[in-house]
């Protein structure tokens, strides 16, 4: 009974501990194709269209609205954006 108790109070945790990780992986690899876009667009070279990480599957557009750059990726029926405030980059 004791055995079946600790499990019945485990698995549930560990279910959500695992899904939890793995949203967090996805907001992390976004964040980082964003990042390495933005790095892309400040030095003045294309952005690539596509980005696979393991299985996932990723598609970058640039958006131009009145001057404003700004990166949008799409995965899974989502849209994560980053609007970029400047391309000017300063080297110490």
């Amino acid at each position: 009974m004791i055995l079946t108790l600790c499990i019945s109070f485990y698995l549930p945790l560990t279910t959500n501990l695992l899904v939890t990780i793995k949203k967090e992986k996805t907001e992390v690899d976004l964040a980082r194709v964003a990042y390495e876009q933005s790095q892309k667009i400040g030095l003045n070279q294309d952005l690539d269209s596509t980005w696979q990480t393991g299985k996932t599957h990723y598609i970058i557009t640039l958006s131009e609205i009145s001057q404003r750059k700004g990166i949008h990726i799409h995965y899974g029926g989502q849209t994560k954006e980053m609007d970029i405030l400047s391309t000017q980059i300063i080297t110490p």
